[in-house]
């Protein structure tokens, strides 16, 4: 039951919309924002500002205590609609210290104050992945984060049609330590804790983060509103948001009862679907493996009789999949129950609980994104019975009737503008030192839009928090999907083309993670290497280090001819020591005559070049690598880093 509470606590309080702003009560005391805590960390060498609510004309000052005989000072006073800030001067590194809030007879006093470094993640699933869910070497690094000098701050999730001004975490602020880091971005803790052992100063990361989500929803209305493919749904946002609310209040509703079900044990809690002798003579009967064209929905249950002429003494169950929250019960035991996030090739079936004669396998099985469930690798589901590997593929008795069906639900949350409005919006006056940002999937649909989208998504965050040169540093999606052997036309690669037109922004970063990625899973678990190479982007970005940053990153092609071979010649920036890595020769690229028809190239390494050519072109004018939804593509350079994807034709 854990994974299925978890998931239904979770929506329940991240469902939560937030109408409107929070005005302040007359003749209510002075309240600091949320994010001033125990233990929060403030940003070095930038004015500090601090703000709440409070009752219009109260005066508020804060001290910030540095030691016994230095307190810096600043104060402010109410404004009409119940709102206070107030700046106090730059501080360079250090603590911890002392801050207080005071007005009239009241104080609110905050200790172990850190001032160093603060960094904003934010994005989807693969920002928001925590180190516990399975992340590569998870274990030994929770293990290894006693440092109490990092810290996060988690915003809740929720979202609004109109802009919020309220700052909402549940948490507050949590100082990095083996108890607690398992729940950390783990990205977010690969970078933090890079940044902190190398420049030993404290570091902070507030986590703002929603999985599944676009990036328009994390643009502001009026910004989207100018933008062609998403201007109406941003008008229609800001002229009618009461009407939004509505629909957005109603839908939560439908949400709670989606999840209720989801967490249930009712539909199971006589046994009697879980028992040998359930007649299931009426159920369906699937393939398992299951197709993509033939996913089971709703709350799907299957069944599988096996039988045996003497008990077994060892049992493994393997499943291949379960997407994405799965039950799986023998002879009436739950053995195993799949959270969305966990990978788990082999399930261990309890001695004895296997019996001479029959014995039925039964799966509740559901998919909470999409409502479209699959059980099942190819010739990777089977029973190892002692030394006996019995295949389960084939035939399953299958029924979606046993539950009711799933309400369906709408993902308002990935609506233009709203998570702007209450995760973003609020933090805006709250310095930070740069932003790191790992989302892209959601609007790989939307590809031709979100060069446009997300650039404008980064002038519009830096404006809002009035630093035009802020760090903005972000990571370039993942292979995924199974690859292809022969050229062809890739969503996922012209996302990642649009990404990478942001390095035009003054002040990005990216990271390539086109190495990493994962056939099966959107997920890869690899993130020590996402968070190692945005800690290198930052390093010169955020830092003004003269590092290798980047991998070989496309300057321009020409024409040429090597050794009778017609071809072209592609340049690179930080292309010392090129290289092919786990691969004798260099894969990935493609080359195109005028007729764009693209076939797989051979390179050759020329010094700080890459010649390309391929006997069927023979007048080619157009290039790519790593131009594909999962791709073979092996480029590096001396500092191991991988070149970045293009495509590139001759001026």
């Amino acid at each position: 039951m854990k994974g299925f509470l978890m998931v239904a606590g979770c929506l329940l309080s991240l469902g939560i919309v937030i109408f409107n702003k929070v005005q302040a009560v007359e003749n209510s005391g002075v309240e600091p924002a949320a994010i001033f805590s125990d233990h929060m960390v403030l940003q070095r060498d930038k004015a500090i500002n601090i703000w709440g609510t409070g009752a219009p004309g109260q005066t508020v000052e804060a001290l910030l205590v540095l030691s016994d005989d230095y307190t810096v000072t600043s104060s402010a006073t109410v404004n009409l609609e119940g709102f206070w800030l107030l700046s106090l001067p730059p501080q360079s590194a250090g603590g911890p210290y002392k801050l207080n809030i005071r007005s009239g007879n009241q104080t609110h006093t905050y200790s172990d104050v850190l001032i160093g470094d603060v960094w904003l993640a934010s994005g989807q699933s693969n920002m928001e992945w925590k180190l516990h869910q399975q992340v590569d070497n998870w274990e030994n690094e929770v293990a290894d984060s006693n440092y109490p000098n990092i810290r996060f701050f988690d915003i809740d999730n929720h979202f609004s049609a109109t802009e919020q001004s309220q700052i909402k975490s549940s948490n507050g602020w949590v100082k990095a330590h083996p108890n607690d880091s398992g729940s950390f971005s783990a990205v977010a803790w690969f970078f933090a804790k890079s940044l902190h052992l190398e420049k030993d100063i404290p570091v902070a990361v507030i986590d703002s983060t929603w999985g599944g989500t676009p990036a328009q929803a994390w643009t502001s209305l009026p910004v989207l509103s100018q933008q062609e493919h998403y201007k109406d749904m941003a008008i229609d946002l800001m002229e009618n948001p009461q009407v939004w609310e509505s629909e957005f209040a109603a839908n939560e509703a439908l949400v709670v009862e989606k999840y209720q079900l989801i967490s249930s044990t009712s539909g199971y809690a006589d046994g009697a679907v879980l028992s040998v002798d359930y007649d299931d003579s009426q159920w369906e009967a699937r393939t398992v493996p299951n197709q993509q064209d033939e996913p089971f929905t709703d709350v799907a249950w299957l069944r599988k009789i096996v039988t045996f002429e003497s008990a077994p003494h060892m049992a493994t169950l393997h499943l291949g999949r379960l997407t994405q929250l799965g039950r799986v019960f023998v002879n009436g035991q739950q053995i195993y129950e799949q959270y969305w996030t966990d990978q788990n090739d082999q399930i261990e079936i309890p001695s004895g609980l296997l019996t001479q004669g029959e014995n039925v396998i039964a799966v509740r099985l559901i998919n909470d994104w999409d409502n479209k469930a699959y059980l099942g690798k190819e010739n990777d589901v089977f029973l190892m019975a002692d030394q006996q590997r019995i295949s389960l593929v084939g035939s399953w008795k299958y029924s979606n009737n046993v539950e009711p069906p799933i309400p369906a639900v709408k993902r308002y949350n990935e609506s233009p503008g709203v998570l702007f409005n209450a995760m973003i919006n609020p933090l805006t006056q709250y310095p930070v030192k740069g932003v790191i940002w790992y989302q892209g999937e959601s609007n790989v649909g939307e590809y031709p839009w979100y060069s446009e989208l997300f650039k404008s998504m980064i002038l519009d965050w830096r404006q809002q928090w009035n630093d035009s040169d802020l760090p903005f540093l972000f990571v370039q999606l993942a292979s995924f999907l199974h690859p292809s052997e022969v050229p062809e036309e890739s969503a996922w690669a012209s996302l990642r083309d649009a990404q990478t037109s942001a390095l035009a922004l003054q002040n990005t970063g990216m990271a390539v993670a086109l190495d990493i990625g994962d056939a099966d899973d959107i997920h890869p678990r690899n993130k020590q290497a996402v968070g190692h190479r945005l800690y290198l982007a930052a390093k010169h970005v955020a830092y003004g280090e003269s590092v290798v940053f980047s991998g070989p990153r496309i300057s321009h092609v020409v024409k040429y001819t090597d050794k009778g071979r017609v071809g072209l010649r592609v340049y690179f920036s930080h292309s010392e020591g090129l290289r092919a890595m786990h691969a004798d020769n260099l894969l990935g690229f493609a080359v195109a005559g005028e007729d764009a028809h693209y076939v797989n190239a051979k390179a050759d390494i020329l010094e700080d070049s890459v010649f390309v050519y391929a006997e069927q072109v023979l007048a080619p004018t157009r290039v790519r690598y790593g131009w594909a939804n999962n791709s073979n593509g092996n480029l590096y350079n001396g500092a191991a880093l991988p070149a970045v994807p293009f495509e590139e034709s001759l001026d």
